[in-house]
């Protein structure tokens, strides 16, 4: 089914892409069911709190923007604004 990493880590190449899914053994099964539908579909896994995060960070970069562009802000503020959601998402 999947395979033990390092002898820590339970993985599954799916679409070309491996996946982990934790440490204990019985906890990896579950999160490996419950997210193979969507892994094998291509789509985002409900839940998954980093989809959430960049959801979040792209809607306030679109406001700021838009607000950049009725000159409401400053360009060299919506740059700071870009750098520190490139930094959370990317952390």
């Amino acid at each position: 089914m999947f395979t033990l990493k390092g002898g820590k880590y339970w993985v599954k190449k799916i679409n070309g892409k491996i996946h982990h899914f934790g440490t204990d053994d019985d906890q990896a099964v579950k999160k490996y069911l419950r997210e193979k539908p969507y892994l094998e579909a291509g789509i985002p896994v409900p839940g998954d709190g980093a989809d959430k995060v960049a959801e979040l960070l792209n809607s306030f970069l679109s406001d700021r923007n838009q607000k950049c562009q009725n000159g409401k802000l400053s360009e060299r503020t919506y740059e700071d604004y870009e750098e520190v959601c490139f930094f959370l998402h990317h952390d």
